[in-house]
Protein backbone atom coordinates (compact mmCIF):
# COMPACT_ATOMS: atom_id res chain seq x y z
CA UNK A 1 0.00 0.00 0.00
CA UNK A 2 1.24 3.51 -0.85
CA UNK A 3 2.40 5.73 2.00
CA UNK A 4 -0.70 7.47 3.43
CA UNK A 5 1.42 10.34 4.73
CA UNK A 6 2.33 11.15 1.13
CA UNK A 7 -0.85 10.15 -0.68
CA UNK A 8 -3.49 11.57 1.66
CA UNK A 9 -7.22 11.21 1.21
CA UNK A 10 -9.17 13.60 -0.99
CA UNK A 11 -10.65 16.79 0.49
CA UNK A 12 -13.96 16.14 2.20
CA UNK A 13 -15.37 19.61 3.01
CA UNK A 14 -15.97 23.05 1.52
CA UNK A 15 -14.12 26.04 2.96
CA UNK A 16 -15.70 29.46 3.54
CA UNK A 17 -15.01 30.48 -0.06
CA UNK A 18 -16.69 27.34 -1.40
CA UNK A 19 -13.54 25.49 -2.44
CA UNK A 20 -12.89 21.89 -1.47
CA UNK A 21 -10.62 21.62 1.52
CA UNK A 22 -9.59 19.63 4.61
CA UNK A 23 -10.99 20.28 8.07
CA UNK A 24 -8.54 20.48 10.92
CA UNK A 25 -8.85 18.51 14.14
CA UNK A 26 -10.57 20.09 17.16
CA UNK A 27 -7.20 20.76 18.81
CA UNK A 28 -5.83 22.42 15.65
CA UNK A 29 -8.95 24.57 15.23
CA UNK A 30 -8.76 25.75 18.83
CA UNK A 31 -5.02 26.41 18.46
CA UNK A 32 -5.71 28.53 15.37
CA UNK A 33 -8.46 30.51 17.08
CA UNK A 34 -6.32 30.97 20.20
CA UNK A 35 -3.61 32.57 18.02
CA UNK A 36 -5.67 34.62 15.56
CA UNK A 37 -9.25 35.03 16.80
CA UNK A 38 -10.57 38.41 17.89
CA UNK A 39 -14.37 37.87 17.64
CA UNK A 40 -14.51 40.49 14.91
CA UNK A 41 -15.86 39.78 11.42
CA UNK A 42 -13.22 38.58 8.96
CA UNK A 43 -13.53 38.48 5.17
CA UNK A 44 -15.04 34.99 5.27
CA UNK A 45 -16.45 34.49 8.77
CA UNK A 46 -18.18 36.48 11.49
CA UNK A 47 -17.20 36.93 15.11
CA UNK A 48 -20.20 34.78 16.04
CA UNK A 49 -18.84 32.00 13.81
CA UNK A 50 -15.62 32.05 15.85
CA UNK A 51 -17.53 31.72 19.12
CA UNK A 52 -19.63 28.86 17.72
CA UNK A 53 -16.47 27.06 16.58
CA UNK A 54 -14.96 27.33 20.04
CA UNK A 55 -18.08 25.92 21.68
CA UNK A 56 -18.26 23.09 19.15
CA UNK A 57 -14.65 21.99 19.49
CA UNK A 58 -14.08 22.74 23.18
CA UNK A 59 -16.44 19.83 23.84
CA UNK A 60 -13.80 17.51 22.38
CA UNK A 61 -10.87 18.61 24.58
CA UNK A 62 -10.31 18.19 28.29
CA UNK A 63 -9.81 20.90 30.91
CA UNK A 64 -6.05 20.48 30.88
CA UNK A 65 -5.78 21.29 27.16
CA UNK A 66 -8.19 24.22 27.54
CA UNK A 67 -6.10 25.59 30.42
CA UNK A 68 -2.90 25.29 28.39
CA UNK A 69 -4.67 26.90 25.45
CA UNK A 70 -5.58 29.93 27.59
CA UNK A 71 -1.99 30.32 28.80
CA UNK A 72 -0.54 29.87 25.31
CA UNK A 73 -3.00 32.37 23.82
CA UNK A 74 -2.05 35.03 26.35
CA UNK A 75 1.66 34.47 26.92
CA UNK A 76 2.80 33.23 23.49
CA UNK A 77 0.25 34.59 21.00
CA UNK A 78 -0.31 37.81 23.03
CA UNK A 79 -4.08 37.72 22.55
CA UNK A 80 -6.68 39.33 24.82
CA UNK A 81 -10.23 38.19 24.10
CA UNK A 82 -9.50 34.51 23.45
CA UNK A 83 -7.63 33.78 26.71
CA UNK A 84 -10.32 35.62 28.67
CA UNK A 85 -12.97 33.39 27.09
CA UNK A 86 -11.03 30.18 27.75
CA UNK A 87 -10.62 31.29 31.36
CA UNK A 88 -14.36 31.96 31.67
CA UNK A 89 -15.08 28.52 30.18
CA UNK A 90 -12.88 26.88 32.80
CA UNK A 91 -14.81 28.73 35.52
CA UNK A 92 -18.09 27.51 34.02
CA UNK A 93 -16.72 23.96 33.90
CA UNK A 94 -15.73 24.28 37.58
CA UNK A 95 -12.28 23.13 36.52
CA UNK A 96 -9.47 22.50 38.97
CA UNK A 97 -7.29 24.68 36.71
CA UNK A 98 -9.62 27.70 36.70
CA UNK A 99 -8.12 29.71 39.53
CA UNK A 100 -4.51 29.34 38.47
CA UNK A 101 -5.35 30.18 34.87
CA UNK A 102 -7.26 33.25 36.06
CA UNK A 103 -4.28 34.42 38.11
CA UNK A 104 -1.92 33.98 35.15
CA UNK A 105 -4.11 35.13 32.26
CA UNK A 106 -6.09 37.94 33.87
CA UNK A 107 -3.00 40.06 34.39
CA UNK A 108 -4.32 43.61 34.01
CA UNK A 109 -7.55 45.59 34.20
CA UNK A 110 -8.30 45.26 30.48
CA UNK A 111 -8.18 41.48 30.80
CA UNK A 112 -10.34 41.62 33.93
CA UNK A 113 -13.03 43.57 32.08
CA UNK A 114 -12.82 41.10 29.18
CA UNK A 115 -13.31 38.19 31.59
CA UNK A 116 -16.32 39.79 33.26
CA UNK A 117 -17.81 40.68 29.88
CA UNK A 118 -17.45 37.08 28.66
CA UNK A 119 -19.36 35.72 31.63
CA UNK A 120 -22.06 38.40 31.73
CA UNK A 121 -22.78 37.91 28.02
CA UNK A 122 -23.93 34.35 28.65
CA UNK A 123 -21.30 33.06 26.20
CA UNK A 124 -20.19 30.34 28.63
CA UNK A 125 -23.66 29.28 29.72
CA UNK A 126 -24.19 31.68 32.63
CA UNK A 127 -24.75 35.42 33.12
CA UNK A 128 -23.71 35.85 36.73
CA UNK A 129 -20.19 35.66 38.12
CA UNK A 130 -21.00 33.11 40.78
CA UNK A 131 -19.17 32.85 44.10
CA UNK A 132 -15.89 31.54 42.69
CA UNK A 133 -15.46 34.12 39.92
CA UNK A 134 -16.69 36.89 42.22
CA UNK A 135 -14.02 35.98 44.78
CA UNK A 136 -11.30 36.00 42.10
CA UNK A 137 -12.43 39.36 40.75
CA UNK A 138 -12.73 40.81 44.26
CA UNK A 139 -9.19 39.65 45.14
CA UNK A 140 -7.82 41.07 41.89
CA UNK A 141 -9.29 44.51 42.60
CA UNK A 142 -8.24 44.38 46.24
CA UNK A 143 -4.63 43.62 45.27
CA UNK A 144 -4.38 46.47 42.77
CA UNK A 145 -2.29 49.45 43.78
CA UNK A 146 -3.99 52.84 44.10
CA UNK A 147 -2.48 54.20 40.88
CA UNK A 148 -3.27 50.99 38.95
CA UNK A 149 -6.87 51.16 40.15
CA UNK A 150 -7.19 54.79 39.05
CA UNK A 151 -5.68 53.96 35.68
CA UNK A 152 -8.07 50.99 35.35
CA UNK A 153 -11.05 53.32 35.71
CA UNK A 154 -10.53 54.25 32.04
CA UNK A 155 -12.51 51.98 29.73
CA UNK A 156 -16.06 50.73 29.19
CA UNK A 157 -18.23 47.72 28.33
CA UNK A 158 -17.94 46.86 31.15
CA UNK A 159 -16.36 49.74 33.02
CA UNK A 160 -14.41 49.30 36.24
CA UNK A 161 -17.44 50.79 38.00
CA UNK A 162 -19.58 47.94 36.62
CA UNK A 163 -17.02 45.39 37.82
CA UNK A 164 -16.83 46.91 41.31
CA UNK A 165 -20.62 46.88 41.57
CA UNK A 166 -20.65 43.18 40.68
CA UNK A 167 -17.79 42.08 42.93
CA UNK A 168 -18.28 44.42 45.94
CA UNK A 169 -14.60 44.51 47.02
CA UNK A 170 -14.11 45.41 50.67
CA UNK A 171 -11.89 48.39 51.40
CA UNK A 172 -9.04 47.76 53.84
CA UNK A 173 -9.19 51.29 55.30
CA UNK A 174 -10.94 54.64 54.88
CA UNK A 175 -8.43 55.87 52.30
CA UNK A 176 -9.10 52.89 50.06
CA UNK A 177 -12.82 53.31 50.66
CA UNK A 178 -12.53 56.93 49.51
CA UNK A 179 -10.71 55.80 46.36
CA UNK A 180 -13.50 53.30 45.57
CA UNK A 181 -16.05 56.05 46.10
CA UNK A 182 -14.13 58.46 43.86
CA UNK A 183 -13.97 55.91 41.06
CA UNK A 184 -17.69 55.19 41.50
CA UNK A 185 -18.42 58.90 41.12
CA UNK A 186 -19.59 59.45 44.69
CA UNK A 187 -18.75 62.56 46.75
CA UNK A 188 -15.69 61.86 48.93
CA UNK A 189 -13.24 63.69 51.14
CA UNK A 190 -10.55 64.67 48.62
CA UNK A 191 -7.97 64.80 51.40
CA UNK A 192 -8.27 61.02 51.74
CA UNK A 193 -7.40 60.42 48.09
CA UNK A 194 -3.84 59.62 46.91
CA UNK A 195 -1.63 62.64 46.24
CA UNK A 196 -1.56 62.06 42.46
CA UNK A 197 -5.37 62.23 42.27
CA UNK A 198 -5.45 65.33 44.47
CA UNK A 199 -2.97 66.99 42.12
CA UNK A 200 -5.03 65.99 39.08
CA UNK A 201 -8.31 67.24 40.57
CA UNK A 202 -6.72 70.51 41.65
CA UNK A 203 -5.53 71.17 38.09
CA UNK A 204 -8.84 70.13 36.50
CA UNK A 205 -10.83 72.32 38.88
CA UNK A 206 -8.56 75.33 38.33
CA UNK A 207 -7.15 75.31 41.86
CA UNK A 208 -3.60 74.63 40.70
CA UNK A 209 -1.46 75.56 37.70
CA UNK A 210 0.86 72.59 38.17
CA UNK A 211 0.05 70.07 35.43
CA UNK A 212 -0.43 66.48 36.72
CA UNK A 213 2.18 64.98 34.39
CA UNK A 214 2.11 61.64 36.22
CA UNK A 215 -1.60 61.06 35.49
CA UNK A 216 -2.60 58.14 33.21
CA UNK A 217 -1.97 59.02 29.58
CA UNK A 218 -5.63 58.77 28.55
CA UNK A 219 -6.51 61.41 31.16
CA UNK A 220 -3.71 63.71 30.02
CA UNK A 221 -5.03 63.90 26.46
CA UNK A 222 -8.12 65.76 27.65
CA UNK A 223 -6.21 68.42 29.58
CA UNK A 224 -5.13 71.86 28.26
CA UNK A 225 -1.40 71.15 28.43
CA UNK A 226 1.33 73.22 26.77
CA UNK A 227 3.98 71.97 24.36
CA UNK A 228 6.51 72.29 27.18
CA UNK A 229 4.41 70.01 29.37
CA UNK A 230 3.89 67.48 26.58
CA UNK A 231 7.64 67.54 25.98
CA UNK A 232 8.22 66.61 29.62
CA UNK A 233 5.69 63.76 29.30
CA UNK A 234 7.58 62.49 26.25
CA UNK A 235 10.90 62.73 28.09
CA UNK A 236 9.48 60.61 30.93
CA UNK A 237 7.74 58.07 28.67
CA UNK A 238 8.72 54.41 28.68
CA UNK A 239 9.34 52.52 25.42
CA UNK A 240 5.80 51.15 25.00
CA UNK A 241 4.18 54.49 25.80
CA UNK A 242 6.44 56.29 23.34
CA UNK A 243 5.70 53.74 20.59
CA UNK A 244 1.96 54.01 21.07
CA UNK A 245 1.71 57.81 21.27
CA UNK A 246 3.96 59.18 18.54
CA UNK A 247 1.09 60.94 16.78
CA UNK A 248 -0.01 62.56 20.05
CA UNK A 249 3.49 63.88 20.73
CA UNK A 250 3.70 65.19 17.18
CA UNK A 251 0.27 66.82 17.36
CA UNK A 252 1.30 68.74 20.48
CA UNK A 253 4.50 70.08 18.97
CA UNK A 254 7.01 67.83 20.75
CA UNK A 255 8.84 66.94 17.54
CA UNK A 256 9.33 70.56 16.55
CA UNK A 257 12.42 70.32 18.77
CA UNK A 258 15.18 68.38 16.93
CA UNK A 259 16.62 67.29 20.28
CA UNK A 260 13.32 65.58 21.16
CA UNK A 261 13.21 63.85 17.78
CA UNK A 262 16.68 62.42 18.48
CA UNK A 263 15.76 61.44 22.04
CA UNK A 264 12.58 59.54 21.08
CA UNK A 265 14.22 57.98 18.00
CA UNK A 266 17.12 56.73 20.14
CA UNK A 267 14.67 55.36 22.71
CA UNK A 268 12.63 53.49 20.10
CA UNK A 269 15.64 51.78 18.51
CA UNK A 270 17.53 51.04 21.73
CA UNK A 271 18.17 47.29 21.86
CA UNK A 272 17.80 47.06 25.64
CA UNK A 273 14.48 48.90 25.56
CA UNK A 274 13.15 46.64 22.82
CA UNK A 275 14.15 43.48 24.63
CA UNK A 276 12.87 44.62 28.04
CA UNK A 277 9.56 45.70 26.48
CA UNK A 278 9.25 42.23 24.92
CA UNK A 279 8.39 43.95 21.66
CA UNK A 280 7.57 41.79 18.69
CA UNK A 281 7.47 42.72 14.99
CA UNK A 282 3.69 43.01 14.67
CA UNK A 283 3.63 45.79 17.29
CA UNK A 284 6.26 47.73 15.41
CA UNK A 285 4.60 47.29 12.05
CA UNK A 286 1.38 48.56 13.63
CA UNK A 287 3.22 51.63 14.90
CA UNK A 288 4.87 52.23 11.53
CA UNK A 289 1.57 51.97 9.65
CA UNK A 290 -0.32 54.19 12.10
CA UNK A 291 2.05 57.17 12.30
CA UNK A 292 0.90 60.26 10.44
CA UNK A 293 2.66 61.41 7.28
CA UNK A 294 4.19 64.43 9.01
CA UNK A 295 6.03 62.33 11.60
CA UNK A 296 9.79 63.06 11.24
CA UNK A 297 11.66 60.56 9.07
CA UNK A 298 14.08 59.86 11.94
CA UNK A 299 11.16 58.46 13.96
CA UNK A 300 10.04 56.29 11.04
CA UNK A 301 13.60 55.08 10.57
CA UNK A 302 13.84 54.23 14.28
CA UNK A 303 10.69 52.09 14.05
CA UNK A 304 12.18 50.18 11.12
CA UNK A 305 15.45 49.71 12.99
CA UNK A 306 13.50 48.47 16.02
CA UNK A 307 11.68 46.00 13.81
CA UNK A 308 14.99 44.61 12.56
CA UNK A 309 16.12 44.10 16.17
CA UNK A 310 12.82 42.48 17.19
CA UNK A 311 13.20 39.92 14.39
CA UNK A 312 16.41 38.46 15.75
CA UNK A 313 14.65 35.24 16.78
CA UNK A 314 13.43 34.58 13.24
CA UNK A 315 14.88 31.14 12.43
CA UNK A 316 17.81 30.58 10.12
CA UNK A 317 16.62 27.71 7.97
CA UNK A 318 18.88 24.99 6.65
CA UNK A 319 18.38 24.07 3.01
CA UNK A 320 16.91 25.90 0.04
CA UNK A 321 13.81 27.80 1.15
CA UNK A 322 10.91 29.43 -0.66
CA UNK A 323 8.44 31.81 1.00
CA UNK A 324 5.08 32.27 -0.74
CA UNK A 325 2.78 35.10 0.36
CA UNK A 326 -0.92 35.19 -0.53
CA UNK A 327 -1.77 38.56 -2.11
CA UNK A 328 -5.38 37.75 -3.08
CA UNK A 329 -8.17 40.26 -2.49
CA UNK A 330 -9.32 38.85 0.84
CA UNK A 331 -5.87 39.57 2.28
CA UNK A 332 -6.69 43.28 2.18
CA UNK A 333 -9.05 42.89 5.16
CA UNK A 334 -8.02 44.06 8.68
CA UNK A 335 -5.98 41.33 10.36
CA UNK A 336 -7.98 41.70 13.59
CA UNK A 337 -11.28 41.75 11.69
CA UNK A 338 -13.80 44.49 10.99
CA UNK A 339 -14.79 46.25 14.18
CA UNK A 340 -17.89 48.27 15.04
CA UNK A 341 -15.73 51.32 15.69
CA UNK A 342 -12.43 51.89 13.88
CA UNK A 343 -10.84 48.77 12.40
CA UNK A 344 -7.11 48.17 12.48
CA UNK A 345 -4.97 49.76 9.76
CA UNK A 346 -2.96 46.53 9.68
CA UNK A 347 -4.29 44.14 7.04
CA UNK A 348 -3.90 40.40 6.67
CA UNK A 349 -1.47 41.15 3.86
CA UNK A 350 0.57 43.43 6.13
CA UNK A 351 0.94 40.61 8.65
CA UNK A 352 1.65 38.01 5.96
CA UNK A 353 4.17 40.28 4.22
CA UNK A 354 5.91 40.86 7.55
CA UNK A 355 6.28 37.12 8.18
CA UNK A 356 7.49 36.52 4.63
CA UNK A 357 9.88 39.46 4.70
CA UNK A 358 11.28 38.46 8.09
CA UNK A 359 12.10 34.95 6.88
CA UNK A 360 13.65 36.33 3.68
CA UNK A 361 15.68 38.89 5.67
CA UNK A 362 17.17 36.18 7.91
CA UNK A 363 17.62 33.70 5.03
CA UNK A 364 19.06 35.82 2.23
CA UNK A 365 19.15 33.02 -0.33
CA UNK A 366 15.44 32.27 0.10
CA UNK A 367 13.14 32.87 -2.87
CA UNK A 368 9.93 34.89 -2.51
CA UNK A 369 6.77 34.19 -4.47
CA UNK A 370 3.51 36.12 -4.34
CA UNK A 371 0.37 34.32 -5.42
CA UNK A 372 -3.32 34.83 -6.09
CA UNK A 373 -4.72 33.10 -9.19
CA UNK A 374 -1.14 32.32 -10.17
CA UNK A 375 2.29 32.51 -8.57
CA UNK A 376 5.21 34.66 -9.62
CA UNK A 377 8.67 35.33 -8.22
CA UNK A 378 9.37 38.60 -6.41
CA UNK A 379 12.89 39.90 -6.90
CA UNK A 380 14.39 41.79 -3.96
CA UNK A 381 17.91 42.95 -3.22
CA UNK A 382 19.91 40.48 -1.16
CA UNK A 383 20.38 42.98 1.68
CA UNK A 384 16.90 44.58 1.52
CA UNK A 385 15.44 45.43 4.91
CA UNK A 386 12.18 44.02 6.25
CA UNK A 387 9.93 47.01 5.52
CA UNK A 388 11.36 47.33 2.00
CA UNK A 389 10.60 43.67 1.27
CA UNK A 390 7.15 43.89 2.90
CA UNK A 391 6.26 46.99 0.88
CA UNK A 392 7.18 45.25 -2.40
CA UNK A 393 5.03 42.27 -1.44
CA UNK A 394 2.03 44.46 -0.60
CA UNK A 395 2.14 46.16 -4.00
CA UNK A 396 0.86 42.92 -5.56
CA UNK A 397 -2.56 42.83 -3.83
CA UNK A 398 -5.49 41.53 -5.92
CA UNK A 399 -7.08 38.42 -7.43
CA UNK A 400 -8.48 35.12 -6.21
CA UNK A 401 -6.79 32.50 -4.05
CA UNK A 402 -5.12 29.47 -5.59
CA UNK A 403 -2.73 27.93 -3.07
CA UNK A 404 -1.89 25.16 -5.52
CA UNK A 405 -0.39 27.72 -7.92
CA UNK A 406 2.73 27.89 -5.73
CA UNK A 407 3.59 24.20 -6.14
CA UNK A 408 2.54 24.37 -9.79
CA UNK A 409 5.10 27.15 -10.27
CA UNK A 410 7.82 24.96 -8.74
CA UNK A 411 6.88 22.03 -10.97
CA UNK A 412 6.65 24.14 -14.13
CA UNK A 413 10.03 25.75 -13.51
CA UNK A 414 11.76 22.61 -12.22
CA UNK A 415 12.67 24.31 -8.92
CA UNK A 416 13.75 22.10 -6.06
CA UNK A 417 13.35 23.39 -2.50
CA UNK A 418 13.63 21.70 0.86
CA UNK A 419 11.37 24.14 2.68
CA UNK A 420 8.19 25.68 1.30
CA UNK A 421 6.53 28.25 3.59
CA UNK A 422 3.10 29.56 2.55
CA UNK A 423 1.52 32.47 4.43
CA UNK A 424 -2.18 32.82 3.61
CA UNK A 425 -5.77 32.85 4.83
CA UNK A 426 -5.90 29.41 3.13
CA UNK A 427 -9.24 30.03 1.43
CA UNK A 428 -8.29 28.51 -1.93
CA UNK A 429 -11.01 28.49 -4.57
CA UNK A 430 -9.69 30.04 -7.79
CA UNK A 431 -8.45 26.71 -9.16
CA UNK A 432 -11.93 25.68 -10.27
CA UNK A 433 -13.37 25.49 -6.72
CA UNK A 434 -11.21 22.45 -6.10
CA UNK A 435 -8.04 22.57 -4.02
CA UNK A 436 -5.23 20.88 -5.94
CA UNK A 437 -2.52 21.71 -3.42
CA UNK A 438 -2.44 18.23 -1.85
CA UNK A 439 -2.41 16.56 -5.25
CA UNK A 440 0.35 18.83 -6.55
CA UNK A 441 2.36 18.40 -3.35
CA UNK A 442 2.21 14.62 -3.71
CA UNK A 443 3.61 14.97 -7.25
CA UNK A 444 6.31 17.34 -6.01
CA UNK A 445 7.30 14.95 -3.22
CA UNK A 446 8.01 12.20 -5.75
CA UNK A 447 10.62 14.49 -7.30
CA UNK A 448 11.88 16.02 -4.03
CA UNK A 449 11.23 13.55 -1.21
CA UNK A 450 12.99 15.66 1.44
CA UNK A 451 10.79 18.70 0.86
CA UNK A 452 8.68 20.03 3.73
CA UNK A 453 5.81 22.48 3.69
CA UNK A 454 4.53 24.99 6.26
CA UNK A 455 1.03 26.46 5.92
CA UNK A 456 0.77 29.57 8.09
CA UNK A 457 -2.77 30.84 8.79
CA UNK A 458 -3.13 34.47 9.80
CA UNK A 459 -6.92 34.36 10.15
CA UNK A 460 -9.16 32.15 12.32
CA UNK A 461 -9.85 29.21 10.03
CA UNK A 462 -10.98 25.64 10.61
CA UNK A 463 -9.93 24.55 7.13
CA UNK A 464 -6.59 23.78 5.52
CA UNK A 465 -5.51 23.22 1.95
CA UNK A 466 -3.39 20.25 3.01
CA UNK A 467 -4.19 17.04 4.85
CA UNK A 468 -2.51 16.19 8.14
CA UNK A 469 0.89 14.87 7.01
CA UNK A 470 4.26 14.26 8.64
CA UNK A 471 5.99 16.54 6.09
CA UNK A 472 3.55 19.43 6.55
CA UNK A 473 3.11 21.90 9.40
CA UNK A 474 -0.12 23.82 9.94
CA UNK A 475 0.52 26.82 12.18
CA UNK A 476 -1.55 29.93 12.95
CA UNK A 477 -0.84 33.41 14.26
CA UNK A 478 1.09 36.60 13.59
CA UNK A 479 3.20 36.99 16.73
CA UNK A 480 6.81 35.84 16.83
CA UNK A 481 5.64 32.56 18.37
CA UNK A 482 4.95 31.51 14.77
CA UNK A 483 8.70 31.60 14.13
CA UNK A 484 9.34 29.41 17.18
CA UNK A 485 6.88 26.77 15.99
CA UNK A 486 8.34 26.87 12.48
CA UNK A 487 11.88 26.47 13.81
CA UNK A 488 10.85 23.51 15.95
CA UNK A 489 9.17 21.76 13.01
CA UNK A 490 12.02 22.38 10.59
CA UNK A 491 14.42 21.09 13.22
CA UNK A 492 12.56 17.79 13.24
CA UNK A 493 10.41 18.70 16.21
CA UNK A 494 6.81 19.45 17.09
CA UNK A 495 3.80 21.31 15.71
CA UNK A 496 1.64 24.04 17.26
CA UNK A 497 -0.66 21.67 19.15
CA UNK A 498 2.42 19.97 20.60
CA UNK A 499 3.73 23.40 21.67
CA UNK A 500 0.47 24.07 23.49
CA UNK A 501 0.56 20.69 25.20
CA UNK A 502 4.06 21.48 26.50
CA UNK A 503 2.82 24.58 28.33
CA UNK A 504 3.30 24.30 32.10
CA UNK A 505 0.01 25.18 33.75
CA UNK A 506 1.62 25.96 37.10
CA UNK A 507 4.54 27.99 35.73
CA UNK A 508 3.32 31.58 35.63
CA UNK A 509 5.00 34.00 33.24
CA UNK A 510 4.93 37.76 33.16
CA UNK A 511 3.43 39.35 30.06
CA UNK A 512 3.41 42.91 28.77
CA UNK A 513 0.20 44.38 27.44
CA UNK A 514 0.07 44.30 23.64
CA UNK A 515 -2.00 46.84 21.79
Amino acid sequence: MANKMVFGSAPQVRNHAGGKSHRKSSEEILACLASTGTFNDTFYASGRDQLDLIHEHAQHVDDEFLAKLALYSRHSAFMKDMPALFCAMLIARQSQYAEHVFESVIDNARMLRNFVQMIRSGAVGRKSLGSRAKRLVKNFIGNMGDYALWQASIGNDPSLVDVIKLAHPKAKDERRNALYGYIMGRPVDVALLPDFIQQYEAFVNGNSREAPLNAPFQKLTGLPLTTKEWTQIAVNSKWQMARMNLNTFNRHGVFEDPAMVRLIADRLQDRENIISARAFPYQLMTAALNVNEDIPHQIRGALEKAMEISLENTPEIQGRTLVAVDVSGSMGSPVTGRQQTKSSNVTCLDAAALIGAAIRRKNKDAMILTFDYTARELKVHRDAEVMTIATKIKQKLGGGTNCGSVVQYLLDNNIGVENLIMVSDNESWADGWNSKLSELWARYKKLHPKARMINCDITPNEYSETSNRADTLRVAGFSDEVFNVMASFLGGGSNQVDAIKKVEIFGKKDVDEVE
